[in-house]
């Protein structure tokens, strides 16, 4: 069998067109891996992530908006942010809905203002409730001899507000931060009303020894920690002699803390020092000093402790503490 060989010139330019045709084939696979790689680095990971937690937040505030229309306490106690569910658990969230005497209607759909600086979102959501009216009391004329009226039925009225909540992003989640709603009752006043009541009370009272001068009667108001620092003869012997004429109170804000512990009372109070009452050198550098001088309007705050089922004022010290506001009543 004779084998034919090409001629060693040709043999070699052969080799040469197959080298030719695998190197193209090499940069061709080589270049369209590299415009793989060039769009997969092109691609904005942050935004897609950006992107699935906003569906995320949508649909969190989609299950709030469900369980709150339902009053599905417990479904609504996932969505709380974790370390505040010790205080906002199904049992409050019901005790918080009975005090309210209303019911939600409608959301409607939620403004999401995401800020991911700070891993938080503020949503903003027009909520129409039907709340329950108080019905209004009749005073009965003392000659009506037709005897007691019926109560009057109680009526609601469709009410519509805008709640604005914030959302905090923890462990790629996002979690209600539980505040008050705009139309109900805060949590204060579900878990304490009764003690804000009774604060409401006391302050009363309050007034009213003030306005009399009745200090022993102030005193016995005071914590017993106050009262066994004090004695009721060397408080007499400060505030007792009747230097000072009150002439109004003007509540101006109360508030207890959550653990129904503690009430803050800030009110303004007009008085005016009477000059006659004064100790002899104060008298005498005070003579003839203009009477609306001698009456001021301050603003104080009070604490109060709830002890023992009773709310008791804790003395003030230090009598500089008052802010004045107008130091020239009318």
């Amino acid at each position: 069998m004779r084998v034919h060989r090409l001629p060693a010139t040709a043999a070699n330019e052969l080799h040469a067109v197959e080298n030719r045709r695998g190197s193209t084939g090499l940069f061709v696979v080589a270049g369209v891996a590299a415009a793989a790689l060039i769009a997969f680095l092109a691609i904005d990971f942050e935004a897609l992530e950006r992107g699935r937690l906003h569906d995320g937040l949508v649909d969190r505030v989609s299950a709030y908006q469900a369980a709150r229309t339902a009053e599905d306490a417990a479904a609504l106690g996932t969505l709380i942010v974790p370390l505040a569910r010790d205080g906002f658990d199904a049992e409050h969230m019901q005790l918080r809905w009975a005090f309210d005497r209303s019911d939600v209607l409608s959301v409607g759909e939620p403004e999401l203002d995401i800020r991911w600086d700070t891993r938080r979102a503020v949503v903003t959501q027009e909520v129409t409730v039907e709340v329950e009216l108080e019905p209004e009391a009749t005073q009965a004329h003392p000659f009506d001899l037709t005897g007691p009226e019926a109560a009057p039925a109680a009526t609601s009225e469709e009410q519509r507000h805008t709640l604005e909540q914030t959302w905090l992003l923890t462990d790629g989640d996002w979690y209600l931060s539980p505040g008050d709603e705009p139309w109900g009752r805060s949590r204060v006043e579900a878990l304490h009303g009764e003690r804000i009541e009774a604060l409401e009370a006391r302050f009363e009272r309050f007034v009213e020894v003030r306005l009399v001068d009745d200090q022993q009667a102030l005193y016995s108001m005071y914590t017993e920690g106050d009262r066994e620092g004090t004695s009721l003869g060397q408080y007499l012997s400060i505030y007792g002699q009747g230097v000072m004429k009150v002439h109004d109170i003007d509540l101006l804000d109360l508030e207890v803390d959550d653990a129904g512990r503690l009430g803050r009372v800030r009110y303004e109070l007009d008085s005016e020092m009477v000059l006659k009452n004064l100790p002899p050198d104060m008298r005498a550098r005070l003579a003839g000093t203009p009477r609306e001088e001698l009456r001021r309007q301050v603003q104080i705050e009070q604490v109060w402790e709830f002890a023992d089922g009773e709310w008791w004022l804790h003395m003030e010290d230090d009598p500089s503490k008052e802010r004045t506001t107008n130091k020239v009543g009318g």
